[in-house]
Parts: C-alpha cells; structure tokens; sequence
C-alpha cells in the first residue's frame, strides 16, 4: 500500500527533529484505532524546557477543517496545554500554499467555541499561529526548526503574560 503524503510529511518532520538533535518521540498511530490506541497527537517534543504535543496534519486547498482532528485528538491537546510549560497544537502543512502553518489547541478552541469557526485558513493567520520557516525543497520543506520552535515558545509567552478577561473583572 503506497505512504499517504501526510505519512511522509511527519516521516521529514521526524527526520528534520533527528537531525537538529532534539528530544522527541514519535507515536504509531493507527488510523483505524486498532485495539482501541488512539494517539492524541504524532510527536510529543521536548525543547528548550518546554514540552510540544504536536499533531502533524497536510491538505490540499486553502482551508483546514477542524473536523479533521478527532474529539479525542482535541479534547487530549486541550488537556495537556493545561499544564505549565506545555504546548499543544497542531502542524498544518497547506500542500497547495506552499506555507506551514503551528495552531496552538487554545487558537482552534477559540475559533470552534467563541467564534463558530469551522475551519483554519492559510491566508489568515492569527498573531498566535506560526509560520514555519524553512527552504522549499522538491516536494517538502527544510524547516529551521530551532528557530520555530523558539518563536512558538515566545508567542506562548507573550499569551500568557496578557492580561485575560477574567483577570480584568
């Protein structure tokens, strides 16, 4: 059976981790739920003392639709991003854009919950979201990932130390 894009594209991720020698792990996950094992992400990677859940989506168009993650894939991120030092979202890579994209779990929360939104799309990027940087190769792109996962880690900061709401009342 010939590998999915998708397949390929955490296969290069993974491969991208290794070779910047970072911490991670990469879950098996069976897209038939075999035995009950439902992964709720690809990666759990461990950077600059902050631990990543990251699912690693690809699709053609322009649009991502939030039903492409599992409730368990969300409800599991949602979770884990409730601890300190922790970030949980989803690697989007948008085939035809040429362009990937970091989601953090609280921006997809926000759009499905607050705003109704059904879908992520490329060409607008909320301030929260990464755009990976790297060099466009043949199929893939060569990500600094040092450099991404630097610039996620300062935007989760820069979230957190912003007054919410709650705090505000």
């Amino acid at each position: 059976m010939p590998v999915s894009l998708g397949k390929k594209f955490e296969e290069h991720f993974s491969t991208q981790l290794e070779d910047a020698a970072i911490c991670f792990d990469r879950f098996k996950d069976d897209t038939a739920g075999y035995k009950g094992i439902r992964n709720i992400c690809d990666f759990s990677v461990f950077f600059n003392g902050y631990l990543f859940y990251i699912e690693c989506k690809s699709i053609h168009g322009k649009t991502f639709n939030y039903a492409n993650l599992t409730d368990n894939q969300y409800t599991g991120l949602l979770d884990k991003c409730e601890y300190d030092k922790v970030i949980a979202g989803v690697l989007i890579w948008f085939i035809d854009c040429d362009v990937t994209v970091f989601v953090p779990i609280s921006v997809i929360k926000q759009h499905k919950e607050l705003l109704n939104y059904k879908s992520f799309k490329s060409y607008e990027i909320p301030d929260m979201c990464t755009i990976f940087e790297g060099k466009k190769l043949r199929k893939f792109f060569k990500y600094d990932i040092d450099k991404n996962l630097s610039t996620i880690i300062r935007l989760s900061l820069i979230h957190i130390s912003e007054p919410t709401r709650h705090s505000l009342i």
